[in-house]
């Protein structure tokens, strides 16, 4: 699947002619934004922008309501390779809330929208933005005291690569710095963890350049991510992606628990059936499981796979017959089946629709999916939500003010697990960003978000 430059420009000119629009200053800017995501009553939310140029930046966060008026801002600058924290919190309503985020230099900055729980720890990330440069930039997320995280990079190609490895915290220092050679298909993984005794930021720089300085990269030969643990349980609690657009649907390594369940959806996007081929990895690239299955149009083939006894990492690639004919994901499975994590692959589609992956809601599980529009005029759009057979489960059509985003709830009503995405249409498939968001059927805290726009690039 190939991401075309033609779709690149006119994707990269649309939006920040939109962000133009929305920044506080005056002079022309460069940045991004994300579509809705819903906080609880008085839950906090926070927008981290990190710095990865190696002089100052002056960054511009405005937080947008629902009806796409302005709920907060904050302009600062930000020292090279620090990271600036916006924290808000929301008033005593459910809300949905989107985020701009510009940037005083092109190319300059990556930055995230963070859902809190109320133990502190971060529940959910939607990653905003990637400069298009020649290195893997991952978002950040935050760190509570003792909470652990597993960085990891992958070899995608079929020779040994070189790499090297940066982690920084919020204050640009480096925690984690290393170097290596990767086996074909090898993952290799690196623990860390907050040791102080205050909240702390991380975010990973990859380069295949061994000296990081980006002078010679060798393209599309790693993919790699953050993971961030939940301090009681172990389990995952975001993955923060730095994947290159470009390949086939790839996922860098995922850590399973001993017994734990993890598994790669497939959906078929196209109008015929195509044939997928997904393939689970161990850490040393050799093949863990592999399955080969044709897939209906419009329909999402599940293939679930258990670890054994022992803590592993696993990255999968996954196929298709037909060009740019399907969505993917990686999503690892809680204790109570709920998904607790999704790694959302390639977006791997050229047409002038939205397409999210896909995630298993259990019987009585609730979902939100939301539409904003990220210029300023007037955008028309329609939304369908397909459950695991194609069906149609959600369909609606309407008119979003500038930066208004609407919201549309559904559940799983039936008896049995099922699996849902969405598909949005706009008249300017430029215009609008979308997105769902699957909830903790005990806390009603966001437990995954499924961007429609793919990893940024």
């Amino acid at each position: 699947m190939k991401i075309h430059l033609k779709k690149f420009i006119f994707i990269l000119a649309t939006v920040i002619f939109a962000l133009a629009c929305f920044a506080l200053l005056p002079q022309a800017r460069a940045g991004s934004n994300t579509d809705g995501v819903q906080l609880l009553p008085l839950q906090f939310g926070q927008v981290a922008v990190s710095n990865i140029s190696t002089g100052s930046v002056s960054t511009t966060i405005n937080i947008l309501n629902a009806d796409g008026s302005v709920f907060m801002t904050r302009t600062a600058t930000v020292a090279a390779n620090k990271t600036f924290i916006f924290r808000f919190q929301n008033g005593g309503t459910t809300s949905v809330y989107s985020a701009v985020v510009t940037s005083s230099v092109a190319s300059s900055i990556v930055s995230d929208f963070q859902v809190l729980l109320p133990n502190n720890e971060v529940g959910a990330v939607f990653p905003v933005h990637r400069p298009p440069v020649n290195v893997l930039y991952t978002p950040s997320a935050r760190l509570i005291p003792g909470q652990a995280a597993l960085a990891t990079v992958t070899n995608i190609t079929s020779s040994t690569t070189q790499f090297s490895l940066t982690v920084r915290d919020v204050n640009g220092i480096v925690v984690l710095s290393e170097s290596a050679s990767l086996n074909p298909g090898q993952t290799l993984s690196y623990p860390f963890s907050n040791t102080g005794t205050a909240n702390n930021t991380y975010r990973s720089v990859v380069s295949t350049d061994a000296a990081n300085t980006v002078t010679a990269p060798v393209l599309d030969t790693v993919t790699a991510n953050v993971l961030f643990f939940d301090k009681t349980t172990g389990q995952i609690r975001a993955i923060l992606a730095g994947t290159v657009v470009g390949q086939d649907n790839i996922y860098a390594g995922v850590q399973l628990l001993p017994q734990q369940f993890g598994q790669v959806a497939v959906s078929n996007v196209s109008t015929g059936s195509v044939r997928t081929t997904i393939n689970i990895l161990n850490a040393d690239g050799s093949v863990f499981m592999t399955r080969t299955s044709q897939v209906a149009a419009k329909k999402t083939f599940i293939f679930r796979f258990q670890n054994g006894g022992t803590s592993s990492v696993y990255s999968a690639v996954a196929t298709s017959s037909g060009f740019n004919s399907t969505v993917s994901d990686f999503q690892v499975l809680l204790p109570n089946n709920e998904v607790g994590a999704v790694f959302i692959g390639n977006d791997g589609n050229d047409s002038p629709h939205l397409y999210t992956p896909s995630a298993r809601l259990i019987p009585g599980q609730a979902a939100l999916a939301t539409v904003t529009n990220t210029t300023t005029a007037t955008q028309q759009f329609s939304i369908s939500v397909l459950d695991g057979n194609g069906i149609v489960v959600v369909s609606e059509s309407a008119s979003l003010n500038p930066g208004q985003t609407l919201s549309y709830p559904f559940s799983n009503t039936g008896t049995a697990n099922n699996t849902y995405r969405a598909v949005v249409t706009p008249t300017n498939p430029s215009a609008v960003t979308a997105d769902v968001m699957f909830f903790d059927t005990t806390t009603g805290q966001i437990r995954a978000i499924l961007s429609s726009n793919g990893p940024p690039f």
